[in-house]
């Protein structure tokens, strides 16, 4: 019995410092990117999506379009430090970049067009649309965050 106290305590000892030591990084490391801003904004607002109904049309939309172009301000900006530091990227960087974002601006459609189709839904096909949107912006934002980090890894 002694000995699982002393294991216990040990292990707390140790591992209190790793444990306090990457909370301490993780709450003051700066995310230059915003990528963590771009998930959690796109969650709240999916989140609330989820209860309109199709009474509620209206406000969904415009809580659609605002964060749609609430990721649009993020791609662009992305682009903005990919032309800021274009220059100083390999050539393979390059392509990888262009195609990233490429790509980025195809979801970007994607979104819009489910927008559209919110938009023009019927009430018995809402709950459907409302997922097919909230689906093609989560892996929108999801993109969006992935990409800036790879980048800001450059």
């Amino acid at each position: 019995m002694k000995h699982g106290r002393y294991i216990s305590l040990l292990l707390c000892a140790c591992l209190l410092p790793a444990l306090a030591g990457s909370a301490f990084a993780a709450h003051h490391l700066k995310d230059e990117s915003g990528a963590g801003e771009v998930r959690k904004e796109a969650a709240q607002t999916l989140d609330a999506l989820k209860h309109y109904g199709a009474q509620q049309r209206d406000e969904a939309v415009a809580a659609a379009k605002e964060l749609l172009g609430k990721l649009d301000a993020k791609i662009d900006a992305l682009q903005d430090r990919v032309d800021t530091r274009w220059e100083k990227l390999s050539e393979s960087a390059k392509a990888e970049t262009k195609q990233t974002l490429k790509e980025l601006r195809k979801q970007r459609l994607e979104a819009a067009e489910r927008l559209g189709s919110l938009k023009a839904s019927s009430a018995g096909a809402w709950d459907e649309i409302k997922k097919g949107f909230s689906s093609s912006v989560d892996a929108l934002s999801t993109a969006i965050s992935r990409a800036a980090g790879e980048f800001d890894n450059r």
